[in-house]
């Protein structure tokens, strides 16, 4: 360290992340039915489960519902192989230990995910889409021949409720807890005559903070899907969704700070002795912060006067073409998602500002046989 000896180092916080709750391996909805009453697209193709010479856990959508999944963390808590690191601006994801600890704009995550068979290349485009889903795949161990080299520890599938041809339905469910914790979903599907629908769903979750001194989250979201069958080979479902966050969610509690001893020649902590629930928004904290001494300028650190917020937008659209040829089937999927990120952090203990802006085109086609065949 440069410098006279008498500066110090000092650690204003430590983020309080949720860690995941681990559960057994054979994800509980799963477990409820036969695996040869399951239908899961991990390789690309509609399987049952039994078939899969994969290791393939499924959640589905009853459980996501019933036990209020509303996040990738959550999700975490019925696969005892997945781990995800909630950020304030994404999710760091691992798989049987195997993932990327970095959320830097120029690495790759090693885990894959897929939302509706469409790849998010950036882990904050992993948020906001768990609402009326069918059922989330989780495919441990390398997965690239199929998924790419970002697949090398393996890959998340997120199925939604596709529209139901000639059928009108709809469905309601909302859902209160601890921290005025409050989720409204819905979902209406409404036939276009014998081969078409439309399908129309979305969520709307707030919950108090953690810590004192900070907003909790918000979050609004919806999906518009229309599917049809123009003739018997030949299906088209179009997508859109779109996601909102606000409020501001996670937040920190200060810990203490590093003071360097002459006496000792090393450095020793001083606490806060703040509990921590206590955020570092609250007076308390504040207070404590300004008792932090900048030694080689001989004053104290001023009153944090950022104030951490969010809000930030995710949304895409893509459409699903699909071709019976006979002797397989086509599948061709142009897609589109973009992320604007417009926030103030709030585990950092000096206020900065966070942009991004992330646009992604793709386009998939593939060709595959239908089970146990040799395309795919």
């Amino acid at each position: 360290m440069s410098g006279s000896r008498a500066r110090i180092a000092f650690l204003l916080g430590s983020c309080l992340f949720g860690s995941p709750a681990f559960a057994q391996d054979q994800e509980r909805g799963a477990a409820q039915r036969s695996s040869s009453e399951i239908v899961v697209t991990a390789l690309k193709r509609s399987d049952m489960l039994a078939t899969v010479p994969a290791p393939v856990s499924v959640v589905d959508g009853d459980d996501i519902r019933e036990r209020a999944i509303t996040t990738a963390e959550r999700l975490a808590r019925f696969s005892a192989s997945l781990t995800v690191l909630p950020n304030p601006t994404a999710n760091i994801i691992f798989l049987r230990g195997v993932g990327n600890f970095t959320l830097t704009p120029s690495s790759d995550p090693a885990i894959g995910w897929n939302y509706d068979g469409v790849f998010v290349g950036r882990p904050n485009g992993t948020n906001g889409q768990f609402y009326d889903l069918d059922q989330v795949e989780i495919l441990k161990g390398p997965q690239g021949v199929l998924y790419g080299r970002n697949a090398s520890g393996g890959t998340i599938n997120l199925v939604p409720t596709h529209p139901k041809p000639g059928i009108d339905e709809a469905s309601l469910a909302a859902s209160y807890g601890s921290r005025n914790t409050t989720v409204l979903e819905g979902a209406l599907n409404l036939a276009l005559g014998a081969k078409g629908a439309l399908r129309v769903s979305g969520q709307m979750l707030a919950q108090d903070s953690y810590l004192e001194g900070f907003n909790g989250s918000r979050q609004n979201a919806l999906r518009v899907q229309l599917a049809s069958d123009l003739t018997p080979s030949l299906t088209v479902r179009i997508a859109s969704d779109y996601t909102h966050q606000g409020g501001v969610g996670q937040g920190t509690t200060y810990l203490g700070y590093y003071l360097y001893d002459s006496a000792t020649s090393a450095y020793r902590l001083v606490q806060s002795g703040l509990p921590l629930d206590t955020g570092n928004r609250a007076s308390a904290s504040q207070t404590f912060r300004r008792t932090v001494p900048l030694t080689s300028l001989g004053r104290t650190l001023d009153a944090q006067a950022a104030v951490p917020y969010q809000d930030n937008a995710l949304m895409g659209a893509h459409a699903d073409v699909t071709a019976d040829l006979g002797f397989a089937t086509l599948n061709v999927l142009p897609a589109w998602r973009y992320s604007d990120f417009d926030q103030v952090p709030p585990g950092a203990p000096f206020g900065y500002k966070y942009l991004e802006k992330i646009e992604q085109r793709s386009v998939e086609m593939r060709i595959s046989s239908g089970s146990g065949g040799h395309l795919t």
